[in-house]
């Protein structure tokens, strides 16, 4: 697996890509995780190597601020995969999105022989967002007839595929899953118990933002509709934000000029969210 930022960075991508690693894992796959050692989501660059839940983790150097960083991946992580590919192949090369990690998954498996998947992030609006720069558009067109399948979270996103030119035969429409058993509604004493244990209100309606706080997120609209909300319903509610990115000034400063304090919580970067669920 090729992505451009793994663990500690605890993004949804992230998490995704360590669960279905584990899974391969215990169903007999060797599984191998390559991604970058720098980025702006590290204050201390994580170890070159380490072992996670059964998958050998190597992180390219890649020091260097936007894509002279991606450009340092890239080389560091193509010379990597393929010097490795030739000593312990044969290898499925699988890319957790477009950029460097499918440029790296395509040409090892031109090289290397092995198939290819691109596992694309996001949704229509990103996808389309992403493609407005001429290089994006380039790389699309040289990634499109090369991979093997794309592997898409929705409809909407084969649909647009499609209408690129990909053939129907190789885009696997794969929905996010949800483990039920970790996710389940908590009975009203658990309700209660965990709110105490987090400091938040036991007795008022609480609204949950999970995620990254970044601009494709949209965050900044929700604070915008919460601030519209009457005040005898903000009163009555919590809107509580747990995580990170670089958009949190930006919306701290906008709720404490728009909205009551006790209303809002930010609740930061949490390792585990399920007890806010």
């Amino acid at each position: 697996m090729i992505i451009s930022s793994f663990y500690p960075h605890l993004g949804g991508a992230e998490q995704q890509a360590q669960r279905v690693s584990a899974g391969l894992i215990a169903d007999g796959w060797r599984v191998e995780i390559v991604t970058r050692q720098h980025g702006p989501h590290f204050t201390q660059p994580p170890p070159k190597f380490e072992v996670i839940a059964g998958a050998p983790v190597h992180r390219i150097p890649s020091p260097g601020p936007g894509k002279i960083g991606s450009l340092l991946f890239f080389l560091g992580s193509l010379w990597f995969v393929l010097r490795e590919s030739r000593r312990r192949g044969p290898y499925i090369f699988h890319a957790h999105a477009l950029g460097a990690p499918a440029f790296v998954a395509l040409v090892a498996g031109l090289v290397r022989g092995g198939p290819t998947i691109i596992k694309l992030r996001g949704g229509a609006a990103a996808f389309e967002d992403l493609h407005r720069s001429f290089l994006a558009r380039l790389q699309f067109r040289l990634i499109r007839p090369a991979a093997d399948s794309f592997l898409v979270v929705s409809k909407e996103m084969s649909d647009l595929l499609q209408k690129e030119g990909v053939a129907p035969h190789r885009i696997a429409h794969i929905v996010n899953g949800v483990d039920i058993i970790a996710f389940q509604p908590a009975t009203p004493t658990e309700k209660q118990t965990r709110r105490q244990q987090l400091n938040l209100p036991t007795n008022r309606h609480i609204v949950l933002y999970v995620g990254r706080l970044e601009n494709i997120k949209g965050v900044d609209i929700l604070l915008q509709a919460w601030s519209q909300l009457p005040q005898p319903a903000q009163r009555d509610a919590l809107l509580v934000i747990v995580g990170d990115g670089s958009q949190r000034p930006a919306l701290e400063a906008f709720a404490a000029g728009h909205i009551a304090p006790e209303t809002i919580h930010f609740a930061g970067r949490q390792h585990d969210v399920l007890p806010y669920l």
